[in-house]
């Protein structure tokens, strides 16, 4: 985790992981989603499935890919408009 926020600078401010649930707006995403974030460690999908039913899969089990629990932790993913793509982005990080 720590290299994870050492690197943050290279994302230029594009991808942004936000753990105090707080939508930008001032309003707590869980205050939006009535039904709960889904902890991501609890997510199984088939690998026999095909991949696309194996992505279906994966949407329907954890309901919003870009909001969710990891443990204690909630993540939240942000993308600018016409800013770098993901690949960009994680390229960025490993290099």
């Amino acid at each position: 985790m720590n290299d994870m926020i050492k690197n943050r600078d290279a994302l230029d401010g594009s991808i942004s992981a936000n753990i105090n649930g707080d939508t930008g707006n001032g309003i707590s995403r869980e205050q939006t989603n009535s039904g709960g974030l889904v902890d991501i460690r609890e997510v199984v999908v088939d690998k026999n499935l095909t991949k696309e039913e194996r992505i279906a899969e994966f949407v329907r089990q954890i309901k919003d890919p870009y909001h969710f629990k990891c443990g204690k932790f909630t993540v939240t993913a942000r993308f600018t408009d016409g800013g770098p793509t993901l690949e960009d982005c994680l390229g960025r990080l490993m290099t």
